[in-house]
């Protein structure tokens, strides 16, 4: 990534994180009512059992109704935690599981039984922006892209990548690094992007 792809990236996460700031209480709810209404009845999601999601942060679309429905109906959730500040890992979470902020302020499980990456069978992603070919603007620690970088020659192998997303955050275009993971699909309020799609 050339300097001024940097420059452009980081004025692009600028950008997309004050128009995430100024989304109401019921934007965030009603955003997230629309995306649950999509997602529960797709096949991915009904025939997934392990299932990763992620505590919102900054205007990030919230996931919690699917959390609700996962856990109802069964499913193994987990959460997303950063491990000696570079890796990420995915612990268990069930109702009632202790949590605390990590240094960036967003909740984590502070114990519980762990998963790799490769078991899980849905990973639903945050995001900045994304392009419609499902690449995604993350913050910029390469957290995901590590924690999924054997995608990068097995596409086709689990778990599906699910990056969720209100509609104003779809980009033109993103700069692509060789180690970023493309998401298998992005979803929004009102469309569903799919890679290769």
């Amino acid at each position: 990534m050339t300097q001024e792809d940097k420059e452009d990236a980081a004025e692009l996460r600028r950008h997309l994180r004050q128009m995430r700031g100024a989304l109401t209480f019921e934007d965030q709810s009603r955003a997230a009512d629309m995306l649950f209404n999509t997602v529960h009845d797709l096949q991915f999601y009904r025939q997934g059992t392990k299932l990763a999601f992620y505590f919102p942060t900054a205007g990030e679309i919230p996931p919690g109704s699917l959390l609700q429905h996962s856990l109802d109906a069964g499913k193994h959730c987990y959460m997303p935690v950063v491990a000696n500040g570079y890796d990420l890992t995915f612990v268990r979470y069930v109702h009632g599981t202790k949590l605390e902020k990590n240094r960036w302020g967003i909740l984590e499980p502070i114990e519980g039984e762990t998963i790799e990456p490769r078991s899980l069978d849905v990973v639903f992603v945050p995001l900045l922006g994304f392009s419609s070919t499902c690449y995604r603007l993350g913050r910029g620690k390469g957290f995901y892209d590590r924690a999924f970088a054997f995608r990068a020659t097995a596409p086709h192998e689990p778990p599906t990548l699910i990056g969720l997303a209100h509609d104003f955050q779809l980009v033109k275009s993103l700069p692509v690094e060789p180690w970023d993971v493309p998401l298998d699909a992005v979803m929004t309020p009102r469309r569903i992007f799919q890679r290769g799609g």
